[in-house]
């Protein structure tokens, strides 16, 4: 799904005024694993280029490499797609086994500090940039969230993320530094009352919560499946933290509990998702 989501939001770009400009890559400067030289010329055969940062030590990253090759192959053939690899100078194992990861025909790129310090909107990884052929940056009208926004430990320190930081650090490399990904403006929400499906009729059973998320805004949330036996006066916490929850998704969780029959209970759930909660 997340491959044909990228396609789709290059042909948007090559074709509708929802994509703004704003910044550009005309002094790009990059090189390939055989150390030549790549500029911005390498956008210049393309109505768009979907550029992709990403480092080795960020699980989501290495998660979205293995689709950028499905997403090339589905693009028009005014469009293409480029990997960056932010952190190829400091491995200490051979640089083939980067590439080893992309089909032959992929162009894989490695970039110093100092070349990714002049790249806007780079704050953190992964990041996807959208270029026309002179290099200028398009992105998107409605915010995107990466899915390591907020998604890391929530007993862990996260001070050092510059704010709007959404009370939670950043999962990866940039987590609770200063080049953290901000979190996006967003309100969560579950939609409707969880339901509930009692599925061991053997006496007793550990019942599956649904739930599905909404609300506005795109989100990276945590939530927290609640159980009452005595009418609401008392709750307890059944799930711990569930992350990694978007706007639009439909959850099922399997409650590690037994109930027995002749049990009534309540269910909530409960979701924080850029410094907002609700239940």
């Amino acid at each position: 799904m997340k491959r044909i989501i990228a396609a789709v939001l290059v042909v948007m770009f090559m074709a509708s005024p929802l994509f703004a400009a704003g910044g550009s890559l005309g002094s790009f400067e990059a090189y390939d694993f055989s150390d030549n030289r790549v500029t911005s010329a390498v956008f210049g055969d393309y109505d768009v280029t979907m550029i992709n940062f990403f480092t080795t030590s960020c699980v989501y990253c290495m998660c979205e490499i293995q689709s950028l090759s499905a997403v090339k192959n589905a693009l028009p053939a005014r469009a293409n797609v480029i990997a960056v690899c932010a952190d190829a100078y400091d491995l200490t194992e051979a640089l083939d086994d980067v590439v080893g990861n992309f089909p032959a025909d992929f162009t894989v790129l490695k970039m110093t500090d100092r070349q990714l310090a002049a790249v806007p909107y780079l704050l953190g990884y992964p990041t996807t940039l959208f270029v026309d052929s002179e290099g200028n940056i398009h992105y998107a009208a409605a915010t995107v969230c990466s899915p390591a926004i907020d998604a890391g430990d929530p007993e862990s320190d996260y001070s050092r993320e510059s704010a709007f930081n959404g009370g939670c650090i950043n999962l990866g490399r940039y987590g609770n530094t200063e080049e953290a990904s901000r979190t996006p403006v967003a309100m969560p929400e579950v939609v409707g009352a969880p339901t509930i499906d009692w599925n061991d009729p053997d006496g007793y059973s550990m019942p599956t919560v649904s739930f599905t998320m909404g609300g506005t805004g795109s989100y990276n949330a945590r939530g927290t499946i609640y159980i009452s036996t005595d009418g609401g006066s008392t709750w307890e916490d059944v799930s711990g933290v569930i992350p990694g929850l978007s706007n639009g998704g439909t959850h099922e969780v399997r409650v590690p509990v037994y109930y027995f029959p002749g049990d009534t209970i309540q269910v909530k759930v409960s979701v924080t998702a850029a410094g907002e909660s609700s239940e």
